[in-house]
């Protein structure tokens, strides 16, 4: 469970360390102002998350992180996952910080805001009703919620330029996970409306 939380953690990266594309176009701090979301799959782990990210020019940040956690499904269903991010165990850390482009590489510092589950109540009862299916949710829940390791810079690898977005690469140990960030205009309108809806149901402002 602390290897798994510390993979999460990365997804709230800190830091990206900027390379060339395979173009010879240079990233610039202009090239990253605005709003992404960045799309990640953590296999090895039974987790998706989805960071919507908003880089201001004056150097703060937003981002919201939803969580999509695949292991009390693989508890009950031995099952591959077909949709990393579909889950009925979703969690949503936000968080605050400065962001600044210096010599090809990305610093952004990250505070957190705040932890919350998006179960839906049928769900939940449920989750209530299984001792064990309970106190593994109480597990996960925790992990997302502890600030240890929140405060400490960390790593992506800038991959490639891509339509619209771009491509990191989060290095840990001999793993590697790919993330697809595309700014937000051009994302998949029905997936992000879909969050937003997770929001607006949980009253989450």
């Amino acid at each position: 469970m602390k290897s798994m939380k510390k993979l999460i953690l990365f997804s709230l990266s800190s830091v990206l360390l900027i390379s060339c594309s395979n173009s010879t176009k240079q990233v610039t701090a202009n090239d990253l102002v605005g709003e992404w979301s960045c799309k990640t799959e953590y296999k090895d782990v039974r987790v998706g998350t989805v960071d919507l990210l908003t880089l201001n020019v004056d150097g703060s940040m937003r981002n919201e992180n939803y969580i999509f956690d695949h292991h009390i499904r693989s508890i009950l269903l031995d099952q591959p996952i077909e949709d990393y991010f579909s889950s009925p165990f979703k969690y949503l850390q936000t968080n605050i910080g400065k962001w600044s482009l210096d010599n090809n590489q990305l610093t952004y510092n990250l505070k957190p805001v705040s932890v919350k589950r998006i179960i839906f109540p049928s769900i939940w009862k449920g989750i209530q009703e299984l001792d064990l299916i309970k106190e593994k949710e109480a597990e996960l829940f925790n992990i997302y919620s502890s600030s240890e390791d929140k405060d400490k810079p960390l790593k992506l690898e800038f991959k490639r330029f891509i339509k619209n977005g771009f491509i990191v690469t989060q290095k840990l140990s001999n793993r590697s996970y790919d993330s697809i960030c595309t700014s937000k205009q051009a994302a998949k309108y029905e997936f992000n409306e879909r969050l937003e809806v997770y929001k607006q149901i949980h009253n989450i402002k």
